[in-house]
């Protein structure tokens, strides 16, 4: 037990053991951190993608809503009427109460479905992109939403429906076209709060109608990217980076208070072992007293064992000169006693000298 003492309270067997705890929690803590970061990315990853299919399902369904409008109207029989009429002032009317049906309206204009040229006259300008428009509508039934004029001060935002006489038989266009902050409307304030989120056009999003979020968050692939359904539109959404900022403190702070412990424990360590070595040192004291030193007295603090070699010298000068002068050890504290009394100071080897060699 005491071996065992004395190693623990070796200075160097001391480091040894704080520096492998250390390293055993350290080894403890990086595993922990490495698990919930996995667990933490994984979860991101997962929240971040319902994130993202959640501004996709909101983008596509108003998207949805003002094509579905734009074929409800295509729909009324008047206009066909009007349509086939061709009574220009009828037609205008109709297309000023068209246009009140919508928000940040730029035009709204039924058009014959002979029109099927490149021109800039009439109610819209026709470019080849608005005439192909035109033709899809007039052969699908409605035309994939698309933005004109990207960048321009003609830009507009085009909806397009065919419409049918009774007998379904298509009869001209309606065409409405919106202005570009329809489109920035579209994306929501708060579809960048977590990430950064893009409104494309193009089939490789080469054109960008609207963003959302920092655009500091746009590095490497986008984690979700989707073409909307009824245009040439597509949502692309990086995520916003995110670390275990507070997991690390956290696993910082406990490495910290292990730390703090350990040092506690080891300083309340060192005091018992420093009351363990006085009380020691008394013992061979009163054991140099009363002539019955031991052969050893192990200490744990190396510092002290030239204090104890040097009681323990004292101790053995002490009996060798009883033994030699044949003085007993209750006659000189006997003599030493009486010496403190009367303020004397006494020398040992004066009080080894002074005793008769009868005794």
């Amino acid at each position: 037990m005491n071996a065992w003492i004395v190693k623990l309270g070796n200075k160097l067997v001391g480091i040894i053991t704080l520096v492998i705890s250390l390293t055993v929690v350290a080894i403890v803590l990086f595993w922990q951190y490495q698990q919930s970061s996995s667990n933490y990315k994984q979860y991101q990853t997962v929240s971040q993608k319902q994130i993202a299919e959640m501004i996709y399902q909101s983008v596509s369904t108003r998207v949805q809503a003002i094509n579905k409008q734009v074929a409800y109207i295509a729909n009324l029989p008047e206009l066909a009427t009007l349509v086939l009429s061709k009574d220009t002032v009828l037609i205008e009317d109709k297309q000023r109460e068209i246009a009140n049906m919508f928000a940040s309206v730029h035009k709204v204009c039924l058009l014959d479905v002979e029109i099927d040229n490149v021109s800039s006259d009439g109610c819209i300008g026709i470019s080849f992109a608005t005439l192909n428009s035109l033709r899809e509508a007039k052969t699908n039934g409605g035309a994939a939403v698309v933005m004109m004029q990207v960048e321009s001060e003609g830009a507009h935002l085009l909806f397009a429906q065919q419409i049918v006489d009774v007998q379904s038989k298509i009869v001209g266009v309606l065409v409405v076209a919106l202005k570009p902050d329809t489109v920035r409307n579209i994306l929501g304030d708060s579809f960048g709060a977590s990430g950064y989120v893009e409104l494309q056009q193009g089939k490789s999003g080469t054109a960008l109608l609207a963003s959302k979020g920092n655009i500091k968050w746009k590095k490497g692939q986008a984690i979700f990217s989707e073409k909307l359904p009824e245009s040439y539109w597509q949502i692309s959404y990086w995520s916003q980076p995110q670390g275990l900022i507070g997991f690390q403190w956290m696993l910082c702070g406990i490495a910290l208070g292990i730390i703090l412990i350990m040092g506690f424990l080891r300083e309340g360590w060192q005091t018992y072992l420093l009351k363990r070595d006085t009380k020691i040192l008394n013992q061979q004291l009163k054991d140099a007293e009363i002539g019955e030193l031991k052969m050893a007295y192990p200490l744990v603090f190396t510092s002290m064992n030239d204090l104890a070699n040097n009681i323990q010298a004292l101790g053995l000068m002490y009996f060798q000169a009883i033994t030699k002068k044949g003085a007993t050890a209750e006659s000189l504290l006997e003599k030493m006693d009486n010496a403190e009394q009367s303020n004397d100071l006494v020398r040992l080897d004066s009080n080894i000298d002074d005793e008769p060699d009868s005794l």
